[in-house]
């Protein structure tokens, strides 16, 4: 085999490794992702009705915080996403504690 057929066999292993590498990472951080999703709807649904403040206090005793705190953002960008994957529709009281709650939660016991 010629030194150079070599190299070019190699760089194509070497190309077709990063991509399996690539679609790995990209597979393991949707999982994880949704599972975040899934972690805060259950912990929702749990509670019935929950403020953020609680919400925040879970997540950080949760393993998957990794001691990193929950942001109003993040946790409205999950919000959205969980109606938009699961078709649950978290909302908020709008008054007294401004507790979220799942709003079409009889549709989970069906």
């Amino acid at each position: 085999m010629c030194i150079l057929c070599f190299f070019q066999t190699y760089a194509l292993f070497i190309h077709t490794f990063l991509l399996y590498l690539q679609r790995l990472i990209f597979i393991i951080m949707a999982k994880n992702t949704i599972n975040k999703y899934v972690w805060l709807a259950d912990t929702i649904y749990r509670a019935k009705k929950i403020s953020f403040e609680e919400i925040k206090r879970r997540w950080l005793d949760s393993d998957m915080s990794d001691g990193e705190a929950l942001s109003i953002r993040t946790f409205h960008k999950w919000r959205v996403a969980i109606e938009e994957m699961f078709g649950l529709v978290i909302e908020n009281e709008n008054s007294g504690q401004y507790r979220y709650y799942i709003e079409n939660a009889d549709d989970l016991k069906d």
